[in-house]
């Protein structure tokens, strides 16, 4: 009996096989069958991989430089928000590692063409780059520069021998002074046991006669009221200060001499006793040298003393004696006098003052007889 042949298939049921057959070759299988793999696992390539979460790319690497698998935004284009790992091209978000074209920040590593910004390590060509200071003109001996000029030292008045030394004379010769220095005798009729403002000028004006800054000043108190010592140098201080100069005590009872030798001013209190001419004859050769070098000596008197005598005993004043002229109306009579300097006129002569009898000696104030009170005699 014969069979009867089976009817072939029709021609799509045959390519819906062959279609199916090739899926499941290709491991592609799973979006029309389930996926044969454990929880946690995918099927890729045939083979059964562990998943790496939700935001495993389908690019080369798992670092996300393509789109992520789970084909939403929610974790950006790559895994840490950027096209790099850090955000940037540079880890620390420039084009260097510091922001910079090299690794700190700039051309070179302290930011400037030099490692301490300058072409040199101490910040200028070199220490000593620049031009020469200007040194002055060149001086040929026995010129010397001084205050920016060539002068001749032998012979310049204002720099005798070197610069800055003042003839006092005015005359230099082979570099050395010639001339000594006008020396200063003033004698005070007054004792300083009071003082006004005008008093006080005029004992600052005689004492301010002596050179050096500060001035120092011998004192011999001697047998001086102590009443009348510290009012007079109260005065001193005053007048000082007032006038803008300095001066220093020196206690010159033990040794007068000894005290003349660094001073520039001398001041013997008003003195009371006798053996006065004796002392100033035991003083002479001292007061002598002291005058030459240009000290001023100022003596002061009272109504109880004889203070003069001292400048007689050194050959220094001639007087005879004095007089009471006690809160007396005295005028200056040498206005142009340095010791007059500001001393107001008329002005009433307070306690213990005297006027001198005898003398020959230029008066700068005088009382209503025109007796002198002040006396002033320079020294060649």
């Amino acid at each position: 009996m014969t069979r009867p042949v089976p009817a072939m298939p029709p021609d799509s049921l045959v390519r819906a096989v062959a279609i199916a057959a090739a899926l499941l070759v290709a491991g592609c299988f799973d979006s029309l069958v389930s996926n044969q793999c454990s929880p946690g696992m995918e099927l890729v390539g045939g083979k059964c991989l562990a998943l790496s979460g939700g935001d495993a790319s389908v690019g080369d690497g798992r670092d996300g430089d393509a789109a992520v698998a789970d084909g939403g935004g929610g974790d950006g284009r790559v895994s840490d928000g950027g096209p790099g790992r850090d955000g940037g091209p540079g880890r620390d978000g420039g084009p260097g590692s510091d922001g910079g074209t090299t690794s700190d920040g700039g051309p070179t590593s302290d930011g400037g063409p030099t490692s301490d910004g300058g072409p040199a390590s101490d910040g200028g060509p070199a220490p000593d780059a620049g031009p020469e200071p200007d040194a002055g003109p060149v001086c040929e001996p026995p010129e010397m520069l001084c205050r920016g000029e060539c002068v001749d030292v032998q012979t310049d008045a204002d720099n005798c021998g070197r610069c800055g030394h003042e003839c006092p004379s005015g005359v230099c010769e082979a570099a050395q002074c010639v001339g000594a220095p006008s020396g200063h005798v003033v004698l005070i009729g007054h004792d300083y046991q009071e003082w006004r403002p005008g008093t006080s000028r005029l004992l600052g004006n005689a004492v301010g006669l002596g050179p050096g800054t500060p001035l120092t000043v011998a004192i011999y108190r001697g047998t001086a009221l102590p009443a009348a010592a510290n009012g007079a140098e109260a005065a001193l201080t005053a007048a000082m200060t007032a006038a803008g100069r300095s001066w220093q005590p020196v206690a010159a009872d033990a040794d007068v001499p000894a005290a003349l030798a660094t001073a520039g001013a001398f001041l013997v209190h008003a003195q009371r006793g006798s053996e006065l001419e004796a002392l100033g004859a035991s003083w002479q050769p001292a007061l002598d040298n002291f005058l030459t070098r240009g000290g001023a000596i100022v003596v002061l008197e009272g109504i109880e003393g004889e203070s003069f005598r001292v400048l007689v005993g050194a050959d220094l004043l001639s007087a005879t004696g004095h007089a009471d002229v006690v809160n007396e109306l005295v005028s200056v009579s040498l206005a142009g006098d340095a010791v007059a300097t500001g001393v107001p006129t008329p002005y009433r002569a307070n306690r213990s003052s005297v006027a001198f009898t005898g003398t020959a000696a230029p008066a700068v104030v005088v009382d209503s007889q025109q007796r002198p009170v002040v006396l002033h005699r320079t020294t060649p």
